[in-house]
């Protein structure tokens, strides 16, 4: 299972907004979310990591903390999403646009599901 520290992260930013999410995942999909993701190589743009029920996901280039996921055991979901908000290092702040992303990354990498990555909303200033 990765940790923080098997990456280069920047510290948790000051800016964040916390949504509201629904996204069902199983006991059994979880333990297959857990370990985490590591890029291995330039095109994998996510290191991930699971610690204390929240998943936490930071760019791979620059460590930037863009996603923490709350899971609910109860539920069986991730029922809340803290995004980052600080514009000047993440510069998105359309909340619809990223608990979708969020939803698709996890989806594609841990659970084997397809979908379509949601289209960036107008003037990111970051490459997604």
């Amino acid at each position: 299972m990765l940790k923080k520290s098997d990456w280069k992260t920047l510290p948790p930013p000051k800016q964040v907004k916390t949504l509201p999410l629904h996204f069902p995942v199983s006991r059994k999909e979880l333990e297959l979310i857990k370990p985490g993701h590591f890029p291995e190589t330039m095109d994998h743009k996510w290191f991930i990591y699971f610690e204390d029920n929240c998943l936490v996901m930071h760019r791979s280039w620059t460590g930037l903390q863009v996603y923490r996921a709350f899971y609910n055991e109860e539920s069986e979901e991730f029922s809340e999403l803290e995004v980052n908000r600080d514009a000047e290092s993440y510069g998105i702040s359309d909340d619809e646009y990223d608990k979708q992303n969020f939803i698709f990354v996890i989806s594609v990498l841990f659970l084997n599901r397809k979908g379509a990555q949601p289209p960036a909303p107008p003037k990111a200033s970051v490459e997604i």
